[in-house]
């Protein structure tokens, strides 16, 4: 699914059920400290 977030398009991840907000604010800090954390 793709997002704009503060001007920037996002990828939401593909998961077995919906993320809830609060899993997605993790998510997406974690990406702006280590764009590489989703490919570990």
């Amino acid at each position: 699914m793709l997002r704009t977030v503060g001007g920037q398009l996002k990828i939401r991840p593909i998961s077995a059920r919906y993320m809830h907000e609060k899993e997605i604010k993790h998510y997406e800090r974690q990406i702006e400290i280590d764009p590489l954390f989703p490919q570990r």
